[in-house]
């Protein structure tokens, strides 16, 4: 009999504290004081200065959360005790609590099964246990739950996955296997993320609006246009009062130029829920992508007005001012960073306008930080790539461009990319391609100049040769080789300085096929001008001869 014990604890505390006790007691769990205080008909002051007391007795422990505090208490003795002296001769609640924390359904079925006629107060227990798990109230699947959100507010995608099995086995609801299909997503299963929705979540429940917009949100991130939109429509067919999900289907539209429908779709978000934080900064991406400059900035204000810590919107802003108002734009990206200094975007699109204002230096210093927070975003390098050409560290710039086509490349061929990143990375991967085409002439032009006293050329030339054979690009940095006759045929130029030019890339590129039109168009011209003899273009066939006349001093043609 546990009675004496509970007595001899309950004899030293005052009345009001034994009510405290109580009520803790029946309700298991921890509570703020101004709950306590209401249910124990005390002030809040009265309430905060017996859990004092108490906790200084080791009747109750404290959990501060901010500037709150969660009492709880802290013997479980006492509360098997009251339990007992209130249910005497019915099933403990708590040892029914107990049966459904440390036993799965099936496992409880089986005892069911097994247990004999004459055992009649396990029986009965065992059903209670049973019932309460057909409830929200399962205190293993409460503490799941909590469980799970805690890995998810801390990024912890594994533990997720652990606690949804768990979930599954526990109680395996539809909504169970949502989440256990969220937690592959986050680790980066996304084929089996959507085989939990289709073979399981939606046959155990076709009617849930949040599964089906789930299944949607997969489908959009592989390109799937026409699935995610028939499951965005299943969902709202079954909640047609959601404005977040009318606003994601909304940005699946517009993200697809299907203008109209988003239009439609993004309205009746706001109409539903127009101060809500998702449909607006949906709203936004959608009036940008159909050009709607008027909504987009009313959607923009209003969205500072009622979220006016958001850096997003604030970014957005700048965005929106970079063709208007640099000075403001400037400003806006300011307050974004302020408020966010984590972004790499925040940083990017500073560098952006920064460029923009010619203040290159600025520029390099903020792309530098959004490289350092983003390493996987080759827009970032092709900004910086302008940044370089800009301050004239032409070296720095094809190297950095270099780094961008292998990292394009690995997205590439990276097996897991979506549908839908594919035709960006493809379009990333062309731009800086084709800014190393255009940037031949240049960089040879560059290393031939900024090295014309000491010729020490051979480092530099050999990187860049590396590069561009890496790249399959050697064509257009032979053309680059052509241009640069017209710099050693200047007549600041010496003939020591021209032969060792030729020299150089004779010994660098002569094995390349790409070069032997050049290497030869440079050999000529380089006995032309030391020479100056017509003659020794003769040797040259009629088109290559043409090529060369071209590029020489307009005595010669």
């Amino acid at each position: 009999d546990l009675t004496p014990f509970y007595q001899s604890r309950m004899q030293f505390i005052s009345p009001q504290q034994r009510k405290i006790i109580e009520y803790l007691c029946e309700q298991r769990g921890k509570f703020a004081v101004k709950e306590i205080a209401q249910h124990c008909f005390i002030t809040q002051q009265t309430a905060s200065s017996q859990l004092k007391q108490l906790r200084e007795m080791g009747y109750v422990y404290a959990d501060s959360q901010g500037r709150e505090s969660f009492y709880e208490l802290q013997e479980p003795l006492m509360r098997i005790c009251l339990e007992a002296k209130k249910r005497r001769g019915t099933p403990n609640q708590l040892f029914i609590s107990f049966l459904r924390v440390w036993f799965s359904r099936e496992e409880l079925k089986n005892r069911l099964a097994i247990l004999p006629l004459e055992a009649v107060f396990d029986r009965e227990c065992t059903l209670q246990a049973l019932a309460g798990m057909e409830t929200s109230d399962d205190p293993k699947v409460t503490a799941l739950l909590r469980d799970w959100n805690d890995a998810w507010k801390n990024f912890n995608h594994s533990k997720m996955l652990e606690i949804s099995e768990e979930l599954i086995l526990v109680r395996g609801f539809a909504i169970d296997w949502l989440k256990r299909s969220q937690a592959y997503f986050y680790n980066a299963y996304p084929e089996e993320a959507i085989r939990c929705l289709l073979d399981k979540a939606i046959k155990i429940d076709s009617k849930n609006a949040e599964i089906w917009a789930t299944l949607a949100s997969y489908f959009q991130l592989f390109g799937l246009l026409k699935d995610a939109l028939l499951a965005y429509e299943k969902s709202i067919e079954i909640d047609n009062k959601n404005g977040i999900i009318w606003s994601l289907k909304a940005f699946t539209e517009a993200k697809f130029c299907q203008n109209i429908e988003a239009r439609d779709s993004i309205e009746k978000a706001i109409n539903l829920n127009g101060e809500n934080y998702t449909v607006l900064t949906n709203a936004i991406f959608v009036y940008r992508e159909i050009k709607d400059s008027l909504k987009l900035n009313h959607c923009i204000d209003k969205c500072l007005e009622l979220f006016p810590t958001s850096d997003e919107v604030w970014l957005e802003k700048a965005i929106q001012l970079m063709n208007i108002d640099y000075q403001e734009s400037l400003k806006c990206v300011e307050k974004a960073i302020a408020l966010n200094p984590d972004s790499y975007q925040n940083y990017f699109i500073l560098a952006s306008i920064q460029q923009s204002l010619g203040s290159y230096e600025e520029a390099l210093y903020s792309i530098n930080n959004s490289i350092e927070l983003c390493h996987s975003d080759s827009r970032l390098l092709l900004c910086k790539v302008h940044i370089l050409a800009n301050l004239n560290y032409h070296i720095d710039a094809i190297k950095l461009l270099n780094e961008c086509l292998l990292l394009n490349t690995n997205i590439l061929n990276d097996p897991d990319l979506s549908l839908n990143n594919l035709s960006e990375i493809k379009s990333l991967y062309q731009n800086a391609r084709e800014m190393m085409k255009l940037a031949a002439i240049d960089i040879l032009l560059y290393i031939f100049a900024n090295n014309i006293i000491s010729q020490n050329w051979l480092k530099d030339s050999q990187s860049m040769l590396e590069i561009y054979a890496r790249h399959n690009l050697l064509n257009d940095l032979s053309g680059g080789l052509v241009e640069s006759i017209k710099a050693i045929n200047e007549p600041s130029t010496s003939d020591h300085t021209a032969q060792a030019w030729l020299e150089m890339w004779q010994n660098l590129a002569s094995q390349y096929d790409e070069f032997k039109v050049a290497l030869n168009l440079l050999k000529v011209a380089v006995e032309y001008k030391i020479n100056r003899d017509r003659r020794v273009l003769l040797q040259l066939p009629q088109e290559e001869r043409q090529i060369l006349e071209e590029l020489l001093n307009p005595d010669v043609t």
